[in-house]
Order: C-alpha cells, then sequence, then structure tokens
C-alpha cells in the first residue's frame, strides 16, 4: 500500500483547520461549547499533519485551554507598555505581544 502524498495531506489540513475555525466562528453565539470542540479538532487535525495554524486564526483561540476567543465574551484584550496583553477569561491566562516594531516606524495602533 502507498503513502498517501504529504503535500496534499497538509493542504487537506489546512483547508480542514479553516474550515473548523470558520464554523466555530458561526456556532459561538448559539454554542460556545460547540465552537470550543471545533477549536480543538482545528488543533488536533494541526498537529497530526505538523502544520501551524493559519495565521489569520493564530490569535483567536487560547493556546494554553483551546477557548475560541470573542473580544469582551471570552477574552480581554488591553494595551500596556508596548505591548498587546490577550486575557483568557476562561482559564485567565495571558497572552502579550510586542508592538515595538509599529511603534519605531510610526505606525498607530488602533
Amino acid at each position: 500500500m502507498k503513502k498517501p502524498d504529504r503535500e496534499a495531506s497538509r493542504k487537506l489540513a489546512v483547508a480542514l483547520v479553516t474550515d473548523l475555525f470558520r464554523h466555530a466562528e458561526d456556532v459561538f453565539s448559539e454554542s460556545p461549547e460547540s465552537a470550543l470542540r471545533f477549536v480543538r479538532k482545528a488543533r488536533r487535525a494541526a498537529e497530526r499533519a505538523r502544520v501551524s495554524v493559519p495565521g489569520q486564526f493564530r490569535r483567536r483561540f487560547c493556546r494554553h485551554c483551546s477557548s475560541f476567543w470573542v473580544p469582551g465574551k471570552t477574552v480581554r484584550v488591553r494595551l500596556q507598555k508596548q505591548k498587546v496583553v490577550f486575557y483568557c477569561l476562561v482559564c485567565r491566562h495571558y497572552f502579550r505581544l510586542p508592538y515595538v516594531a509599529e511603534r519605531k516606524a510610526g505606525r498607530r495602533i488602533k
């Protein structure tokens, strides 16, 4: 039996991850638990295929508890001393991102 093509399986995994995150966005307002399941399935699919989660979805879930982030409902976003701080309201875990490069370039953060 021939092994499946690695590149094809990675493309399928990225497509699956994208679909699962889109389903999580659609379902969150009705059922946050279902959104959590979709995010966990997406992360698991990405791990199995050894691909990273697409950039547009990287900051849409907690890396600690896998909860789907919706600002104001499951995550608090604040600016502190040249960092963007994401605070998960489910597991109380912090995620910090620097924005020093944007400051040096003269861009405004909104």
